[in-house]
């Protein structure tokens, strides 16, 4: 009776089969997918994913097939064509909802440390909001509990206490007498806020040297812009009021205009973005330090983009100085060089909770007028500047890290007394609120 039994379950399953598999047979492969999508909806996961199947198979090689056949997958608990599924848009614009739903594919298959890993990344760097807080409910172990999710703060900020040591912190040539060294401690908060179109954001930050005293600097800045979000483009236009004390003294207000376009997906169908950022700024100086006067013009152009477990950027500055330079008699120091600049980092996040990265970059700075001290030291100021950084990222939880970085700058000019070579070395503790 058994046998007969199973005999007639394997007939009604090889006839649904049949039946699954002429229905594809009459459809085009775009027909396939979207009768295979109704299919879902209507709770037919095993003909959803039949017909899907069929789409694929008939050249339809699209974001969304391989987005519905990664939730019918999963829905079915064939995780691993779920991941391969997802997998595939992580190099597309729906990097972040894949990421999220390799997290929910490997709670789903015991893997809790690798959906932890998805869960946080999409946490911290998701473009939507309501992302970010799904995956941050994700992360909490009480979610079982099913609590709310609560709206976005309408304040965030960041902040961040480092400690590290460098060397030849003045800056001297390697041919000098001494180079001054010493251990430092940095504290920063930088706060932001947005109400309808606009966005505030106020920054402080203070580097302290132990022994040199001389080298501390103090920043503190104040913004105010209109952002507005269309799509895949965003367009901010802000003022910046900014504040430096250097050595214990006050020494200048930085006022800025700033103007930035940003687009998602710029150049590929991959997680890209592209930037352009232009800035003006009015140097006002404190009394001692009026050389320093002047303005300031950037433009900055920038590339950014994900793609797998790698993150990489490219980013190119230019900036023309117009000060009053400092002369008298026996000196002139121009301060108002020409300065070109090209910086790359790159990144590996495939561990679970640590990214390592490193960063080089290379900057061009030409003094139009020639640098003269007495009668002996003169002659026309070029410097190449070449940085070289290694930098390792810890997640400590949803909302801190531990990072450590490693610099090397060295700095080639035609003028000897411009030559110099420095190390830093820094350990940071980040908290973003």
């Amino acid at each position: 009776m058994s046998r007969l039994l199973g005999f007639f379950l394997m007939l009604g399953l090889l006839a649904s089969a049949s039946v699954v598999a002429s229905e594809a047979d009459r459809l085009s492969p775009q027909e396939r997918f979207r009768a295979g999508v109704e299919a879902f909806q209507a709770g037919e996961l095993k003909r959803s994913r039949a017909l899907l199947e069929a789409a694929w198979e008939g050249g339809v090689d699209t974001t969304a097939l391989h987005y519905n056949l990664g939730v019918v997958y999963y829905k079915l608990g064939e995780y691993q064509r779920a991941e391969a599924h997802f997998g595939r848009l992580l190099d597309t614009s729906q990097r972040d909802l894949a990421l999220y739903n390799l997290g929910l594919v490997a709670r789903a298959d015991s893997r809790e440390s690798k959906a932890r890993a998805y869960f946080r990344q999409v946490a911290e760097e998701a473009e939507r909001d309501a992302l970010r807080r799904l995956a941050h409910s994700r992360l909490d172990t009480r979610e079982e509990k099913k609590a709310p999710e609560k709206p976005a703060p309408p304040l965030q900020g960041v902040v961040s206490l480092s400690a590290g040591h460098e060397d030849n912190i003045s800056r001297l040539p390697d041919t000098g007498p001494s180079q001054l060294s010493d251990s430092f401690s940095d504290a920063l908060l930088a706060l932001r806020g947005e109400l309808s179109a606009l966005e505030v954001s106020a920054a402080a930050y203070r580097r302290h040297y132990h022994s040199e005293s001389d080298y501390s600097a103090d920043f503190g800045r104040l913004g105010l812009a209109w952002v507005n979000q269309s799509g895949e483009r965003q367009t901010r236009i802000g003022l910046k009021q900014a504040y430096l004390r250097f050595g214990g003294e006050s020494r200048q207000w930085q006022s800025t205009l700033e103007m930035d376009y940003r687009l998602n997906n710029c150049l590929t169908t991959a997680s890209d973005r592209c930037t352009l950022n232009l800035e003006g700024t009015h140097i006002t100086p404190y009394t001692g330090f009026s050389s320093r006067e002047g303005e300031r013009y950037r433009a900055t152009a920038s590339y950014k983009q994900r793609r797998n477990n790698w993150e990489g950027s490219l980013r190119y500055r230019a900036e023309l100085n117009e000060r009053k330079d400092l002369e008298t008699d026996r000196i002139f120091i121009s301060h108002s060089p020409r300065r070109h600049g090209l910086f790359s980092e790159l990144a590996y996040q495939g561990f679970s909770q640590l990214s390592l990265g490193g960063e080089i970059g290379y900057r061009y700075s030409n003094y139009p007028d020639d640098f003269r001290l007495g009668s002996t030291a003169s002659g026309h100021r070029w410097d190449h500047r070449y940085e070289l950084g290694f930098t390792a990222d810890w997640a400590l939880g949803a909302a801190v890290r531990l990072k450590g970085e490693a610099i090397y700058t060295r700095n080639d000019s035609s003028l000897e007394r411009f030559d110099y070579g420095s190390r830093r070395f820094q350990l940071s503790l980040r908290y973003r609120l």
